[in-house]
């Protein structure tokens, strides 16, 4: 059976640096993306396909790369532009599950539960790898837990994520999609993977 990605030794410094990435309210959706370009004022569509980045978990558009430049630079100059617009809710993932099965299989993507331990010891999927919720949730600033933390999930994979029912998944996403990770939530919960024929861990 795989064991919990964070030992008993080394979890409080692991669980900690989360919020040099993220903070508690991060977690809930912001209000991304912006109508306009918070960088040129353009509206977005009218110089083409807005182009988007990751920050801090959601998408936000740009009306040209020039801009994204400008804004990598200086961030906090236009993230005041960022209240009263519409926030984009995160959503489950629309890959099916066949080719979340063949992506693993092929070693492209990896499998992230989300439960808590005591979930887990009852039964999970043999090629998961569990980083609970509650951890995610619970880290304070530790510098250090950031970097361990990427040399534990793959950066160039795709990274889905399974809980119960397909709810603390999208709780879970805005986190590590914060720390640059390609994620995908998934709708299926444990007892649907198993049925749908992922393989359970004896």
């Amino acid at each position: 059976m795989k064991k919990h990605l964070f030992t008993n030794k080394i979890a409080p410094v692991f669980l900690c640096a989360f919020a040099v990435a993220v903070s508690a309210k991060d977690i809930k959706s912001k209000p991304y993306p912006l109508k306009v370009c918070i960088v040129a004022g353009n509206k977005l569509g009218s110089m083409g396909k807005p182009v988007t980045i990751v920050h801090k978990g959601q998408d936000v558009e740009f009306c040209c790369k020039a801009c994204i430049n400008k804004f990598t630079k200086e961030p906090v100059k236009y993230l005041v532009k960022l209240d009263a617009q519409p926030a984009k809710r995160i959503e489950h993932t629309k890959d099916s599950l066949d080719v979340v099965k063949a992506r693993l299989a092929k070693g492209t993507a990896v499998l992230i539960d989300v439960r808590e331990p005591f979930e887990w010891k009852d039964g999970h999927i043999k090629a998961a790898t569990l980083v609970p919720l509650s951890d995610l949730r619970e880290a304070k600033d530790d510098a250090e837990f950031a970097k361990k933390l990427t040399k534990n999930l793959p950066a160039k994979k795709i990274i889905y994520l399974h809980c119960r029912s397909g709810g603390r998944v999208l709780a879970a996403t805005p986190i590590l999609r914060a720390m640059n990770f390609d994620v995908r939530p998934l709708k299926a919960g444990y007892s649907v993977l198993v049925k749908a024929g992922f393989e359970k861990a004896k």
